[in-house]
């Protein structure tokens, strides 16, 4: 028999790494422990504070346009058919997009919210770079290695 799933530790999307002086860029002295998060490279040394955030946030926007443009329709036929003589089997489209409205307004109240974390890393030019993720573990481990360099 196989197994359907393996559970394997996911690799984080931080690291560090050992910066080597070259001729082309003199920022980093050789020896200096950089510590990368994604594309962005921060010198130990430099890094002064982090701070985590939670970010929760729903996307609704799309469902509600076209909630919107739905019910905006069914009115316009609706009008349509009452007010300008238009066939009454139009009717039926009318009760159709109502569906289609209500259906997209229904959808934006059983939206999950996504959560995910933010932590930032200030350093001592003022810049500020931000690591997202959603596991909790990573950036568990980021913000333990973080405590040990700030205070340093």
């Amino acid at each position: 028999m196989s197994q359907s799933c393996i559970a394997h530790e996911a690799p984080p999307m931080w690291w560090l790494e050992t910066a080597v002086a070259d001729d082309a860029s003199q920022e980093a002295a050789s020896g200096d422990d950089v510590l990368r998060l994604g594309s962005h490279a921060v010198r130990l040394e430099d890094i002064v504070s982090y701070k985590v955030n939670e970010v929760a946030e729903r996307d609704t926007d799309g469902l509600m346009l076209s909630a919107a443009v739905f019910i905006l329709a069914a009115g316009l036929l609706l009008i349509g058919v009452l007010q300008f003589g238009w066939l009454e089997r139009f009717l039926i489209g009318f009760f159709l997009l109502i569906i289609l409205g209500v259906s997209s307004m229904v959808e934006v109240t059983g939206l999950n919210t996504i959560r995910y974390l933010q932590l930032t890393v200030f350093t001592r030019s003022g810049r500020a770079v931000e690591f997202t993720s959603v596991d909790p573990r990573d950036v568990g481990r980021l913000t333990g290695f973080l405590s040990q360099v700030v205070r340093r």
